[in-house]
């Protein structure tokens, strides 16, 4: 979703904001100043954060991994053309650009094999 070079409009992976107690109740700055009632709605809350946070660790580290992957198993040639970007997938767009077949060279590979 964040590094398909495919799309031309991917969204940007953004770390999840920490909850403010003010959701609750908008006096309050401190956790024990919430009442009986309003505790679970606290703990549903930052539950809710923590699995946004878990998330937003667990694509952030794959997307780390797949870089890392790009980096390690390309061509030192094409390294340089892609060290400059600023993310996965302004990497992955300039080397679909530079590397794959465009549907009109494929079309022209099949034709050739097939003798069309």
């Amino acid at each position: 979703e964040y590094i398909n070079p495919s799309k031309t409009n991917v969204p940007t992976l953004n770390k999840p904001k920490s909850p403010h107690l003010q959701l609750i109740k908008p006096t309050v700055t401190l956790i024990v100043k919430l009442n009986n009632s309003q505790i679970p709605c606290w703990n549903a809350v930052y539950c809710k954060y923590e699995n946004k946070k878990r998330n937003y660790i667990q694509q952030k580290s794959a997307i780390n991994r797949i870089s890392t992957y790009i980096t390690t198993t390309i061509s030192a040639t094409y390294i340089e053309l892609i060290c400059n970007q600023p993310t996965v997938y302004n990497r992955l767009v300039v080397l679909q650009k530079l590397l794959a077949p465009t549907h009109e060279s494929w079309l022209q590979e099949i034709k050739d094999k097939y003798r069309l």
